[in-house]
């Protein structure tokens, strides 16, 4: 069975909109007498047309299923992970998988580090009508 994965129409319009009005701001730093001024603006309208870029890459089907196929072409989903720090901190964060972790693995994130499934803990939600949960616990790994 193959799926079809389209493109989203609505990030491609959300795309071409912001595009539309970058290039209104952009044309209107001349007018802008103070230099700091327009070089403040003109960094930021070049992190907007970053951002209007990743809506257009997000608006492709490969995007689309690069985002939710591995490597291998299993399907991805989402696990949420507890991270227990030394010090007694913690956090939150989600990470993409083919498979659900198991005790003992060694997942990172974002910043690199690695960390080791210690346990899962179920959270219920509130409000009570959405499904309880499950959070990997992990903590840094040696």
């Amino acid at each position: 069975m193959s799926t079809v994965v389209g493109s989203d129409p609505q990030s491609r319009l959300n795309a071409d909109q912001l595009d539309s009005a970058l290039a209104q701001k952009r044309d209107g730093l001349a007018e802008l007498e103070n230099a700091e001024q327009r070089s403040r603006r003109e960094q930021a309208i070049e992190q907007m047309a970053t951002y209007v870029s990743m809506l257009r890459d997000t608006s492709t089907p490969s995007a689309s299923l690069a985002a939710a196929y591995g490597p291998d072409g299993r399907r991805r989903r989402p696990f949420s992970f507890k991270l227990q720090f030394e010090d007694g901190r913690w956090n939150v964060d989600e990470k993409e998988l083919e498979t659900a972790p198991q005790v003992g693995d060694i997942v990172s994130f974002e910043d690199g580090r690695p960390w080791r499934v210690g346990a899962s803990q179920f959270v219920r939600a509130r409000p009570t009508r959405k499904p309880v949960r499950e959070f990997f616990v992990c903590a840094p790994a040696a």
